[in-house]
């Protein structure tokens, strides 16, 4: 099998994910236009400080870091629009889930005991 009917399905597979995952078009395409070179090394990138951060035992998100990378990869030509409703996002999802989980907790120790 060649390379390129391999690039072709790896491609078309994306395209479909891309379809059903509007998200992941902000990400590919409202941040930066991404070229397979640069994505690659956005995943490349992200690879590394995933697996860097679960081997010392951190907590990462997967999505933050791939959105970072590729962040860093097209930092030049970044929508600055799209990067601060991303980091809008981030600023308040972390202490809501805190606060959505604090209270879940309360909840499940009052019913269950």
């Amino acid at each position: 099998m060649s390379l390129s009917i391999l690039w072709k399905g790896l491609k078309h597979l994306l395209k479909e994910q891309q379809d059903m995952l509007p998200g992941w078009t902000t990400v590919g395409e409202k941040i930066t236009q991404l070229t397979p070179s640069l994505g690659i090394a956005a995943n490349t990138a992200a690879t590394i400080v995933v697996l860097a951060c679960s081997r010392m035992g951190l907590p990462v998100s997967t999505t933050h870091t791939l959105v970072g990378a590729i962040l860093g990869v097209g930092l030049a030509s970044v929508d600055r629009s799209v990067t601060r409703d991303i980091f809008g996002g981030w600023l308040i999802t972390v202490p809501i889930a805190a606060i959505m989980s604090a209270v879940l907790y309360m909840i499940a120790i009052a019913v269950l005991g």
